[in-house]
């Protein structure tokens, strides 16, 4: 990032209006946010480390920098996702019943239409270019899967603990790294001729790719906010086997390769058992400890959650390049609305 850059991120007091994610103070709010979260978070090559890569660990790793960045952290979360509670009011009475009916609906709603990038990608003149930048934007996200959530695991909080351990470790592949997903993900770009290094695509990702992961990583990162976690992570592994059945299709038809379908297909197959897992945390304790009611608090942050994140998705889809700026081999380098609880069951 150019120092100049850092002049367009102007008042941290100020959030980024919805709409004003793709522009230049967004993209510089997120990758300084992007930054700080993955200071804290692992990153080796796979080969031999050399003299220059040491030095390279002890300067991103470097304590000082590190401290400054959580020391920031709070008032990027807010200028990033501040203005997402002052567009999206979770009205009325909810509770636990409501909350599950409210996922349901908007799952149902979800999976009534085929997904609006796909079909835009696919009908533009050069569909295949359009599906590489697409596995780019999804790359800070997917090389290092489930990361996010491994914030969101520690502690001792009864039996959603362990069913959300389940999702967490079958991210990971049941500790083997040829399942992993994020290994798979990797092998499905170096099917396509991508490089899977992690950001070697850096310079291309948009702000509204980082905000997606951003949103992750704060969620999990602040405790106060796990409920509004929940939701964000059920919609998410609840929605993807519609997505990923289509994205398997485009790439197949794109590239014609097998190895790709059957990347893109083992991990819809795997996602669509986490949702089960999923799903209990949110029909079960801490969300209450008696029938279909829940903490007053909680279902409404999890809606509320679940709106975020439908609406800086649909962003991420509004805010890709038109057909004509897609490059043709990118180089190395969640909705605003007042929505009320259900009236019927």
């Amino acid at each position: 990032m150019r120092v100049s850059d850092l002049g367009s991120i102007g008042d941290l007091e100020s959030p980024i209006m919805p709409g004003a994610i793709a522009t230049a103070r967004g993209l510089t709010l997120h990758r300084l946010l992007f930054n700080a979260y993955e200071q804290s978070m692992l990153f080796l090559p796979e080969r031999p480390l050399g003299e220059a890569d040491y030095r390279a660990m002890a300067a991103f790793y470097d304590p000082a920098l590190v401290a400054l960045g959580q020391q920031v952290r709070p008032a990027l979360e807010r200028a990033a996702f501040g203005a997402l509670d002052s567009y999206i009011e979770a009205s009325g009475s909810w509770d636990l019943g409501s909350l599950i009916e409210y996922l349901q609906s908007a799952i149902h709603e979800y999976e009534q239409s085929p997904s609006s990038l796909v079909v835009a990608i696919e009908a533009t003149p050069r569909p295949r270019a359009a599906l590489l930048y697409l596995l780019v934007q999804q790359a800070p996200d997917f090389l290092s899967e489930a990361s996010a959530m491994a914030r969101a695991m520690l502690g001792c909080f009864g039996p959603a603990q362990s069913e959300l351990m389940k999702v967490f470790i079958d991210e990971y592949g049941y500790g083997v790294h040829e399942k992993k997903h994020s290994t798979l993900f990797a092998a499905c770009m170096r099917s396509v001729g991508l490089s899977d290094g992690v950001h070697d695509h850096y310079f291309h990702y948009l702000a509204s790719s980082l905000a997606l992961v951003n949103y992750f990583h704060c969620v999990c990162a602040n405790k106060q906010a796990w409920f509004r976690y929940l939701g964000a992570l059920y919609f998410t592994e609840a929605s993807i086997p519609h997505f990923n059945r289509q994205l398997s299709r485009a790439l197949r038809r794109a590239s014609g390769h097998w190895s790709t379908h059957r990347t893109s297909t083992n991990t819809c197959t795997s996602t669509s058992t986490t949702v089960r897992w999923c799903w209990r945390p949110c029909s079960r304790p801490p969300y209450g400890c008696t029938g279909r009611r829940s903490s007053p608090r909680s279902s409404p942050a999890s809606r509320r959650s679940v709106t975020s994140k439908r609406w800086l998705t649909s962003t991420t889809s509004r805010r890709s390049p038109s057909p004509t700026a897609w490059p043709r081999r990118p180089r190395a380098g969640r909705l605003c609305a007042d929505v009320a609880p259900p009236t019927s069951r």
